[in-house]
């Protein structure tokens, strides 16, 4: 199965730990995982193509999936 790497930071730069992401492609959302203390998840998915990064509910970045954002 792809996997997405994403790290996860506040505006200011600091590590956002333990926080909820979710990747939503044109044929439907990921099951939510969390970033670790680091910042770091990995979201498995089915699809492949353009993934919108949502991290709680906000749409914060878009990259082609399978890659890192």
């Amino acid at each position: 199965m792809p996997a997405s790497s994403i790290v996860v930071r506040h505006r200011d730069g600091s590590t956002a730990r333990h926080v909820r992401v979710v990747l939503s492609f044109p044929s439907g959302n990921t099951d939510a995982y969390f970033s670790d203390n680091y910042g770091d998840v990995v979201v498995e998915h089915s699809s492949v193509g353009r993934a919108t990064v949502f991290v709680p509910g906000r749409s914060c970045s878009s990259f082609h999936a399978p890659g890192t954002a």
